[in-house]
């Protein structure tokens, strides 16, 4: 797999990441509330949601970011 797909697919999981916190966030009672929340995020960028800031959350957004970057930057973020 080239790197650019693993950074598409590493870019995918880390948006998917964020919208199931915003989700959670919200404690739907109902499958409607859910579907009515996704109909308002249609057209808008992932990129809008709040980064999460919880340790494992923000850890795992940090790996995110590193593997887009050369290694010794990546390094860095990694520590």
């Amino acid at each position: 797999m080239s790197k650019k797909k693993n950074i598409n697919r590493m870019n995918t999981e880390k948006d998917l990441a964020k919208l199931i916190e915003e989700i959670k966030k919200h404690n739907f009672k109902s499958i409607d509330e859910i579907n009515a929340f996704m109909s308002n995020m249609m057209g808008q960028s992932l990129d809008d949601l709040p980064e999460r800031i919880d340790k494992k959350g923000r850890s795992q957004d940090l790996v995110y970011e590193a593997y887009e970057q050369p290694v010794s930057k990546a390094k860095k973020l990694i520590k």
